[in-house]
């Protein structure tokens, strides 16, 4: 991974067009709660520690949010500007997320949709009546001026609250530089700087925040670590852990 150098990693929580607030009121609906797409299953095999260091983004008035647990969490892929070769890593690191928080995530396919920081999570012609899927997108500078810089990807997740029930997450984005990311799926030791920047994102997307323990993913500068340690699981499976509910 050496070989790649340092990439700063940014994050944005939430990516929401608008500031959310304590009166935000979700969308109501009786989603469809399964099918619908391909469930992947992880493969983890680090072990999680409440010793080592793990940090959430929460919101105001709650320390952690999350996806429903008994939601699927599901996602599509931005067809275009993929690098070749870029999906199997994407779908790799979406298994080490599933298998760490126990959350069912499931892949929907290519979306033509293009990634923005004012996102909306609720697109009813491009995904139908329902929240948007969490959208992973591959961009740069000219598209998304947050990616200027040394910034390698962003990734945050858009919290919803109806009524008196808890904040959980409806959607998120993971938003990837291609110009420089793309060029380091080549050899195998930059396939593996992507692959960190995608989990990391990922993270950020379940609701974990930057951690200063170098050992850890969630470290905000890329370098030796390149899957989730132990204090990124124990976080990790804590977000799996969230508020089941009956309406949003």
């Amino acid at each position: 991974m050496a070989v790649a150098g340092a990439f700063w990693l940014a994050t944005m929580v939430p990516m929401t067009s608008a500031g959310v607030g304590a009166g935000l009121e979700a969308l109501r609906g009786d989603w469809p709660r399964a099918g619908g797409g391909t469930t992947r299953a992880g493969n983890v095999t680090a072990d999680p520690s409440p010793d080592a260091p793990y940090a959430f983004t929460g919101t105001a008035g709650q320390a952690v949010v999350a996806f429903d647990p008994c939601d699927p969490v599901r996602y599509v892929i931005a067809e275009q500007g993929r690098p070749d070769g870029s999906d199997e890593l994407v779908f790799e690191a979406v298994d080490d997320v599933a298998a760490a928080t126990g959350l069912d995530f499931v892949y929907e396919g290519l979306s033509s949709e293009r990634p923005s920081t004012d996102r909306e999570k609720y697109q009813q012609a491009l995904y139908g009546d329902r929240w948007a899927p969490v959208l992973i997108a591959w961009s740069g500078p000219a598209e998304v001026q947050a990616l200027e810089g040394p910034a390698a990807g962003l990734g945050g997740s858009t919290p919803v609250k109806a009524g008196s029930q808890p904040w959980i997450y409806a959607t998120g984005q993971v938003i990837l530089d291609a110009p420089q990311l793309g060029p380091l799926l080549g050899d195998r030791d930059g396939a593996g700087v992507v692959r960190s920047v995608i989990g990391h994102e990922l993270g950020h997307v379940a609701g974990l925040a930057h951690v200063g323990d170098p050992d850890q993913l969630m470290n905000p500068e890329a370098g030796e670590v390149a899957v989730f340690a132990a204090g990124d699981l124990e976080g990790l499976s804590v977000l799996g852990r969230g508020s089941c509910v009956a309406e949003y």
